[in-house]
């Protein structure tokens, strides 16, 4: 059994590793946390940490995080098998975007029934440079965890977050507007300025958790699923996570763990992301 659960979690992330492998737009990057867990009284608990993460193949530092959170316990059933509980949180985080390409194309032709002309490499005509800049951010989170555990060893978790990001503004940065000559070759066209503009995201998150205690060790393998709809903005995210909790007592723990990440904003870099976290409970 021990074995068989060691295989389902290395092949969890092998899986999510293949499934990208071909795309050669995904990011690596390394996160870095540490949290600590105070319990008030039974059900109720405030945690804080913090988290370094680095992007573009580990070479950058792509954020600073702090966080907050005050979780309660609002319903549990006499075997304990089965609860519900709510937390309220803030993060503040330090966000580096890296340098960014964007092709730039020619108004797009179409015919009577709407179909485009050519392709879309018929009309590229050149691409921007953006340059690298920092911007603050804030996030509130709001959430109800469901938690089912019919066993020792296994355990199931829903959890629904309502979560408001504000991104403040920037510095201007420079763009370097590139174009092509009449024999394909780029050159430097223009350079102007792009202001960094504040912004605000709704997000509802969707994450749900199974989680399995090896009996006799002090491991726990396990996998979730997150997505992240939009509520202010068409946006969809989705993290694909798979790891491994080893209990080193009952206050300590770390944490490592395998992450796929995909979404159609530009909040965080699509790719792979491999993580390591320690945390103090008492």
């Amino acid at each position: 059994m021990k074995k068989n659960i060691f295989l389902i979690t290395t092949a969890l992330m092998l899986c999510s590793a293949h499934a990208v492998a071909q795309n050669g737009d995904d990011d690596f990057g390394g996160e870095l946390s540490v949290e600590v867990e105070k319990k008030i009284k039974p059900g109720l608990s405030v945690e804080a940490g913090i988290a370094f993460r680095s992007q573009d193949d580990s070479k950058d530092m792509e954020r600073f995080m702090a966080s907050i959170d005050l979780s309660y316990r609002l319903f549990q059933t006499r075997d304990k098998k089965f609860n519900i509980k709510s937390s309220i949180g803030f993060d503040y985080i330090l966000k580096q975007n890296l340098k960014e390409t964007s092709k730039k194309y020619d108004d797009f032709a179409y015919d009577e029934s709407g179909a485009l002309i050519g392709s879309k490499e018929d009309y590229y005509k050149g691409y921007n440079v953006e340059e690298r800049f920092k911007r603050n951010r804030y996030r509130g989170n709001l959430a109800f965890s469901f938690n089912y555990k019919p066993s020792k060893r296994w355990n199931f978790s829903l959890k629904e977050t309502f979560q408001y990001n504000h991104y403040a503004s920037a510095d201007s940065i420079n763009r370097y507007k590139y174009r092509l000559n009449d024999d394909d070759e780029p050159y430097l066209k223009e350079t102007d300025k792009k202001y960094i503009a504040t912004k605000d995201r709704w997000i509802l998150r969707n994450k749900f958790t199974v989680e399995y205690n090896i009996k006799g060790l002090p491991l726990n393998p396990f996998a979730s699923v997150d997505f992240g709809v939009g509520l202010s903005k068409s946006t969809f995210k989705q993290k694909y996570t798979a790891g491994l909790d080893f209990n080193i007592n009952k206050q300590n723990r770390l944490t490592t763990w395998y992450r796929f990440s995909h979404e159609d904003d530009d909040d965080e870099p699509n790719g792979h992301l491999v993580g390591l976290s320690y945390k103090f409970e008492f």
